[in-house]
């Protein structure tokens, strides 16, 4: 990773960890290089439940995710933080999709990304049996993508009244006639100002909504 920060001029994003990737040693190498790397995160979780993470095959359960975001908010405490979710696995039941929504609610996640199980031929998820009805899969879907809106909702207000950097995209959003940005921990800003395209600057967060924020360049 340190060979990636000897590059002059470029910018680095993670894209997805795996939360035993998100190791001591990668996030203080990060956080040494924090003006060169975007407040960006993605860790895959895909169920809030221990039997479902074992069912999935998946190498690390909810003390293991738990501790990884913690890792990373220590060092970078106003990074978006999203996580993958796969509702409807084959075997979950009504209490597993209740311990999920009850274990992202306690996590410092800003969005989810919801996809419903399906089914794929050839794969051990199709031999485990116990598939869930399509109608079961969508609500819970819905659920989460609800709790999801909840999240980053409240991870924009905490933007609310502050200074936020943002680069321009030279763009005026149609609906509003505003300009139009993105700021490195991938918030969509609508803003007045005159910047020109490709230009990072500052504005001050006026109001939050789920999808953006409104501010004024500073």
């Amino acid at each position: 990773m340190e060979r990636f920060f000897a590059i002059p001029n470029i910018r680095v994003r993670i894209s997805s960890l795996e939360p035993s990737e998100a190791s001591e040693a990668l996030l203080d190498v990060l956080f040494a290089n924090k003006e060169r790397v975007c407040d960006h995160f993605h860790l895959p979780l895909q169920s809030g439940s221990d039997h479902i993470l074992k069912l999935m095959g998946r190498e690390y359960d909810k003390a293991e995710y738990s501790d990884a975001v913690h890792r990373i908010r220590l060092r970078f405490p106003e990074a978006h933080i999203g996580a993958d979710i796969i509702p409807g696995f084959p075997g979950e039941t009504d209490e597993h999709a209740k311990e999920t929504i009850v274990f992202i609610e306690s996590l410092a996640l800003s969005s989810l990304h919801v996809f419903p199980y399906s089914l794929r031929e050839g794969t051990a998820a199709e031999r485990l049996g116990d598939h869930l009805e399509k109608g079961t899969k969508k609500q819970r879907a819905r659920e989460l993508i609800a709790l999801s809106e909840k999240k980053r909702l409240a991870f924009h207000q905490r933007f609310v009244g502050q200074r936020l950097p943002v680069l321009t995209e030279g763009r005026q959003d149609p609906a509003t006639g505003l300009q139009v940005g993105l700021s490195d921990n991938y918030i969509k800003a609508l803003f007045t100002g005159t910047a020109a395209n490709n230009t990072l600057i500052d504005i001050e967060v006026e109001q939050a909504r789920e999808d953006l924020v409104f501010g004024a360049q500073i």
